[in-house]
């Protein structure tokens, strides 16, 4: 990894940047060849044919011959490819990442946090802290966004204290202030001290993870089931009703059978008394007609053709003989009342078992603590 210190071997000291195009000039420095010769040009129209070096300020009395350096511009070279390829090889931060406080342009992903310097630092620029004995002695952590948190707002100082009667952060300077005379620890301290706590904390919390996982399976497999069951339910109530209605059909076709041969019986009965009234009546017409004429005939005639007239006629009656569908309408009133009543204790029972399952699923979720076994309720969804 190159250090930063490595970029001002190869850096121009008049633009700044990389050397491009390196020369070198008598007095050994080094420059872009456009930066000294600019710098030249200038001084040219200044200092009338007097030229200097921009760094140390040595002049010359004859412009010198500027040559490019090859060795320096193949170690330049060598620079610039090998920072490419770190470049490419090391994080860019990306949105809500903490970024490389040194870094220009486009920043580096930070890697480390100085509370000291109360910086942040990628891992090129993070180097001098581990090789520098005074920067060695600064605290790093891991690269934080919130390193101004560490800072007291009324010291501007590092926050290196905890007070235990307050239970907050302080820096050295509030121990002299509103927290005189409270029992002030170092926060390292503290935290070795709270290290047992969070130990605590966290097993308390992974049994409790643990416990809520075990609960949801068991949620997750009841559902599964009650799933089953209800389908189960669903498939045996539509094949029932299915027979159900069949029964129900069968009764009503048989029923309308029954009527529909009756009617036709006593249609038939009377078809044959109507023609049976037909032709006697069409026999009295005709001796109606004899009876009309015969005032008219002598009475030899007369009393011949009133020998063939009967002197008396068949009384009987012939009127229509009352159709009864009573015992059939009865029947079908008492089985409607009956599947009525059926019905209505059907839906009843129903009810009840939803309101049942409505209050287990209530006790399942007004849980207080830790949450109840909902075996009971697949118990119940068991019995469906």
């Amino acid at each position: 990894m190159a250090r930063a210190e490595d970029l001002d071997l190869y850096r121009c000291p008049v633009c700044l940047d990389v050397l491009n195009d390196p020369v070198s000039i008598p007095c050994g420095h080094s420059y872009c060849l456009g930066c000294i010769t600019d710098c030249w040009d200038q001084e040219e129209q200044k200092l009338d044919d007097l030229n200097s070096c921009p760094q140390c300020r040595e002049t010359f009395s004859t412009k010198p011959a500027l040559k490019r350096s090859v060795v320096l511009a193949e170690l330049v070279d060598k620079f610039k490819s090998t920072q490419a390829e770190l470049n490419q090889l090391q994080p860019y931060a990306d949105p809500g990442d903490v970024v490389c406080d040194i870094c220009h342009g486009r920043k580096l992903k930070a890697v480390k946090s100085c509370l000291v310097c109360m910086a942040s630092y990628c891992e090129a620029h993070i180097q001098p802290h581990y090789q520098s004995a005074a920067l060695k002695k600064h605290t790093l952590s891991e690269a934080s966004p919130k390193l101004q948190d560490n800072i007291c707002p009324q010291h501007n100082r590092l926050l290196e204290l905890f007070c235990r009667t307050d239970g907050v952060c302080i820096c050295f300077m509030c121990t002299t202030e509103e927290h005189q005379g409270h029992d002030s620890v170092l926060a390292s301290k503290e935290r070795a001290e709270q290290q047992k706590t969070f130990e605590e904390a966290t097993e308390l919390c992974q049994e409790v993870i643990c416990q809520r996982n075990k609960e949801l399976n068991s949620l997750v497999d009841g559902t599964h089931f009650l799933k089953d069951a209800a389908q189960e339910v669903v498939d045996h109530c539509g094949q029932v009703f299915t027979e159900l209605l069949q029964l129900v059909t069968g009764a009503r076709t048989k029923a309308m059978a029954t009527i529909e041969q009756k009617q036709r019986a006593a249609e038939s009965e009377a078809e044959g008394t109507k023609k049976e009234l037909e032709r006697e009546l069409a026999e009295l017409k005709s001796k109606e007609v004899v009876l009309k004429q015969l005032p008219q005939q002598d009475d030899v005639h007369f009393l011949k053709e009133l020998q063939q007239i009967p002197a008396e006629y068949d009384t009987k009656s012939y009127g229509v003989k009352p159709i009864s569908f009573g015992l059939i309408k009865k029947s079908i009133s008492e089985l409607e009342d009956k599947m009525e009543a059926i019905c209505s204790e059907f839906e009843k029972k129903v009810s009840e078992e939803e309101s049942t399952i409505i209050l287990e699923m209530k006790d399942v979720s007004n849980f207080s603590g830790r949450v109840r076994s909902p075996s009971v309720l697949w118990k119940k969804c068991g019995k469906l």
